[in-house]
């Protein structure tokens, strides 16, 4: 496990212990000490509460994490029998977090970069067995060498597992986002055709209406112009009769002025020939009242002639 060799039993269970803050280590994993790299990260990846530690520790610096998310984080493989810890080494486990809660989905190139990271670490361990086997055989016998490559064969077998188990989370995810990808499609389309038949609604909607707003106006424009035509031939006629009234008017002024000049001439020619050439220079009230009578006539005749027109009647 992580290159170390982990004791086994019946009633062996292996830990994986991060100690990133202060307090008891935190217990990312546990389980048979025959688990494979593969089969412990694996794990790891997909306990959402692990996962929530460590991007945690690298919130707060205690881990460093690249664009990909890819950590290294050193921790200890503990391995326990009846409650009690008989074995316990420091290891460094390289992981590539998957995205917090809420992003998108981890893309093509993170799931290759999560595959690498797998191969590296079980590349890793097949280094560390193999130097740890060329060691046996260089200080002890052939039933060593035996040994090593038996290892060997275990780790060669658990790295292909691994990259099995890779692909075949590639192709799901892949397979899984053309999904979504289909289904966003659809989504859009119908949005579309929803946005286009709301579009022609109002089109047809608003030719309506400019229609019935343009009768209405030909309609009132219509009632105007008639409205019009009759006030103007009303305002013609009342002018005619206005105009024959006044005619009339001064037509009977002007009689009258006559009769009443030709009268006040009467009666003052008989007035005078009645009376002594001594008593001729006062008149009598009778003739005073012809006089203002024949200036109230002058004044009306003025009035009703219009000056600036030759002297013509209004």
């Amino acid at each position: 496990m992580f290159g170390l060799k982990v004791p086994t039993g019946a009633d062996v269970i292996a830990e994986v212990r991060f100690t990133l803050t202060r307090g008891g280590p935190f217990v990312a994993w546990d389980g048979p000490p025959e688990a494979t790299d593969a089969d412990v990260t694996g794990d790891l990846l997909a306990s959402r509460n692990v996962v929530a530690y460590l991007w945690a520790a690298v919130d707060r610096g205690k881990l460093q994490a690249d664009e990909m998310g890819f950590v290294s984080i050193p921790a200890r493989v503990v391995a326990l029998q009846d409650g009690k810890v008989f074995f316990d080494e420091k290891v460094t486990i390289g992981l590539t977090l998957p995205t917090r809660p809420g992003d998108l989905p981890m893309s093509g190139f993170q799931l290759q970069r999560e595959m690498m990271a797998l191969l590296s670490s079980a590349l890793s361990t097949m280094q560390k067995a193999a130097s740890e086997a060329i060691e046996q055989v260089s200080s002890a016998s052939i039933a060593a060498i035996q040994a090593a490559s038996a290892t060997i064969e275990k780790v060669s077998a658990a790295s292909m597992s691994a990259i099995q188990q890779v692909s075949i989370a590639h192709e799901k995810t892949m397979e899984r986002a053309q999904e979504g990808l289909d289904h966003m499609s659809a989504a859009v389309a119908s949005a579309i055709k929803e946005v286009n038949a709301a579009h022609q609604k109002s089109l047809e909607s608003a030719h309506q209406a400019l229609g019935q707003m343009t009768a209405a106006t030909s309609g009132a424009m219509k009632d105007v112009g008639a409205a019009n035509l009759k006030a103007m031939e009303q305002a013609h006629s009342a002018l005619t009769t206005v105009a024959a009234s006044a005619d009339k008017l001064t037509g009977l002024a002007d009689k009258i002025f006559e009769d009443s000049r030709e009268r006040a001439q009467a009666l003052v020619h008989e007035a005078r020939k009645g009376q002594p050439q001594s008593q001729q220079s006062p008149l009598s009230d009778s003739v005073r009242d012809i006089k203002a009578m024949t200036d109230l006539m002058m004044m009306v005749k003025s009035v009703t002639e219009d000056k600036d027109n030759g002297g013509a009647k209004k």
